[in-house]
């Protein structure tokens, strides 16, 4: 595999970075590494900045449990639906990317992957992935609550199941003109639990991005497993204007 550099959005990512929870950069040809600490191994040691974040903990947890489950994860269908209007080169942000399924069925056809997330051990679950295919994978342990993005970057953002309203302007700003926002996350329906900010209110997601060029945007109703109720989730495609 060719030996390569981390991408100047990983840089800038560390010299821009105001918060305290960027804890690691991890590329496809070095161990996970502390920002301003010596190299770990990823597969048998956590981070401690990382352990203290609750949502961290719990999503460590959860990918340790059910690693062989999540390393067979197939990519998201609004993904494939549109994958043929996507590049096939260039920059592809995966925020929230957890072990960047999705991110891997862009790599796949020839982007470069950069993807962000708070938990340590799903990234490293996503490095296994990529080395498996022989794919460069780039990517920072990052709370995407203190986000900063460079200006006219990326070619493809993708943001599946995961809301901060913090994140919007950021993608507007970071996609280069012409650029794609492929996004789908969940919508409230009454009842929605003790994290309400973690819903999209109706309408909420297309407002954000309606000066953008809408290719597809859709309400879906998903089935829960354990109840007989469901879910409503946003799907939006749109792309920056040139």
């Amino acid at each position: 595999m060719e030996t390569r550099q981390p991408p100047d959005v990983l840089k800038y990512l560390r010299l821009n970075w105001k918060g305290d929870s960027v804890y690691s950069l991890i590329d496809s040809n070095s161990p996970v590494s502390l920002l301003a600490s010596s190299p770990l191994n990823a597969g048998k040691r956590d981070f401690p900045h990382t352990m203290s974040h609750l949502d961290a903990r719990r999503w460590n947890a959860r990918y340790k449990r059910e690693s062989q489950t999540w390393l067979t994860h197939k990519p998201k269908q609004l993904l494939v639906d549109f994958l043929h209007l996507l590049p096939s080169d260039g920059y592809v942000l995966d925020a929230a990317s957890g072990v960047a399924t999705n991110g891997l069925e862009l790599a796949r056809r020839g982007l470069k992957t950069i993807a962000l997330d708070i938990s340590s051990v799903g990234l490293a679950l996503a490095k296994q992935r990529f080395q498996m295919e022989d794919l460069n994978l780039n990517a920072a342990v990052i709370d995407l609550k203190h986000l900063q993005l460079p200006k006219d970057k990326f070619d493809v953002i993708l943001n599946f199941n995961f809301l901060e309203r913090k994140t919007f302007p950021l993608y507007r700003k970071a996609l280069k003109p012409g650029g794609w926002l492929l996004f789908e996350t969940f919508v409230r329906n009454g009842e929605v639990g003790p994290h309400p900010e973690y819903y999209l209110n109706s309408g909420e997601l297309l407002g954000a991005f309606e000066d953008f060029d809408i290719v597809h945007t859709k309400q879906l109703k998903i089935p829960r497993k354990s109840r007989d109720t469901f879910r409503r989730i946003d799907q939006l495609v749109a792309r920056k204007p040139m």
